[in-house]
């Protein structure tokens, strides 16, 4: 679950040669990142929609989540799956359907999807697309040169850690450090860990990633689209 954005090897971070955005040096630029800054942040609200459609993409055509195989599912497996969506297409439209228009219950359940994909998409940007983390890529063999919970400090982002909003609100994700260090923890603990994080991290002089706000992150992340959709120079 916490694979701390390792090129190769975490999906949430794996890109087409031609994707929507740019944010690896990896990535070949194209002309229409110049303004990625402006326009990536705008289809975040498509977030639900996309899900939906890659699951059933992920297990049943690619097989694969990124470079992850995905073991053939068994029957229960399956099962529970397509019960799932069926479930959810029940309760959310169905059932609605049968108490006003069914346009109605398009766009309520539109605006829905709008906001909920916005706010989880926006606040794991904050954590991890960020011109302040490295971007750590395995070496020729394969290996990752870094400590296991250095590279947790070193490729994440917290943010508002005084901020009771933002903690209750994210499930106190804006603590993602934390979070990638010791997930089996309940969220209601991770504000009373991260002292000991800090001052663990400051011994051994490893920086611990923290904006003052969301605001703050949100602005490192827009800062680093624009950054990334920049021009190469060549050299």
């Amino acid at each position: 679950m916490c694979s701390s954005d390792l090129e190769g090897v975490d999906p949430d971070i794996e890109t087409a040669d031609h994707d929507i955005r740019r944010i690896k040096t990896s990535q070949p630029w194209y002309r229409h990142y110049i303004a990625q800054h402006i326009y990536t942040p705008l289809v975040y609200c498509f977030l639900a929609w996309k899900t939906r459609y890659q699951d059933i993409v992920i297990l049943h055509v690619a097989r694969t989540n990124g470079s992850i195989r995905i073991n053939p599912p068994s029957p229960l497996a399956l099962f529970l799956f397509w019960a799932g969506k069926v479930t959810w297409f029940t309760y959310r439209v169905l059932i609605p359907s049968l108490y006003m228009p069914v346009w109605q219950v398009l766009f309520y359940l539109t605006i829905a999807d709008f906001v909920t994909s916005y706010w989880l998409a926006l606040t794991f940007q904050a954590n991890h697309v960020v011109g302040e983390v490295d971007w750590v890529t395995p070496n020729e063999k394969n290996e990752i040169e870094v400590d296991w919970a250095e590279l947790q400090l070193r490729t994440t982002q917290d943010y508002a850690h005084g901020s009771w909003f933002w903690t209750t609100f994210t499930g106190a994700l804006n603590h993602q450090s934390t979070h990638h260090l010791v997930p089996g923890v309940h969220q209601y603990y991770y504000s009373q860990i991260v002292p000991l994080i800090q001052r663990v991290a400051k011994q051994h002089g490893v920086k611990y990633l923290c904006q003052d706000t969301f605001t703050d992150a949100l602005a490192s992340h827009i800062d680093y689209l624009r950054t990334m959709g920049e021009k190469p120079k060549t050299t």
